[in-house]
């Protein structure tokens, strides 16, 4: 990944996401949303900013010049807390250079350091993020329609990126 710093997202960072957002064509806000998505409601926003560390956690990436760029996130799921839905955006500029792939590294290593053994991740069936999920052995586990649910063992996931250097590590 070139250069970009990665932190915990705060409650207070809401601004931080409509950013994100704001660098996001139609495209690819639809490919994560699952459904147009022009802009994050306020009920959007907070439910996206509140993160505890431990049910919820997100993580946002900016770029060397401070603009943030990515944010990844899972959340547990009440019904099965050995599991945990994971979502990433990366804004269109810096799609393809390996920020979601780290965000999803790193994510992985806190989940699973939370007892957490499988990540999910709902994809829209053509979207080529769910071919690069594939290609690293998330498998699929379940079809809605369009979507699809894919399913990795967390630990797996969390070894698929080198550790980084101590001063930008977070999970």
């Amino acid at each position: 990944m070139t250069g970009a710093r990665i932190r915990e997202l705060r409650r207070d960072e809401g601004d931080l996401l409509d950013a994100v957002m704001a660098g996001l064509s139609d495209q690819s806000r639809y490919q994560r949303f699952h459904s147009p998505k022009p802009r994050l409601t306020s009920a959007d926003r907070r439910y996206l900013t509140d993160v505890d560390g431990r049910d919820h956690v997100a993580l946002i990436a900016f770029a060397p010049d401070g603009a943030p760029i990515a944010v990844g996130r899972w959340v547990r799921l009440k019904e099965d807390p050995a599991t945990a839905e994971l979502g990433v955006e990366v804004v269109d500029e810096w799609q393809g250079q390996g920020v979601g792939s780290e965000l999803i590294a790193r994510l992985a290593r806190r989940a699973a350091a939370a007892g957490i053994e499988r990540l999910l991740a709902r994809v829209l069936d053509a979207n080529r993020f769910k071919h690069g999920l594939k290609r690293r052995g998330w498998q699929g586990v379940e079809r809605d329609g369009s979507s699809v649910v894919l399913a990795a063992d967390a630990w797996a996931v969390a070894r698929t990126a080198p550790p980084q250097p101590a001063r930008r590590q977070v999970a």
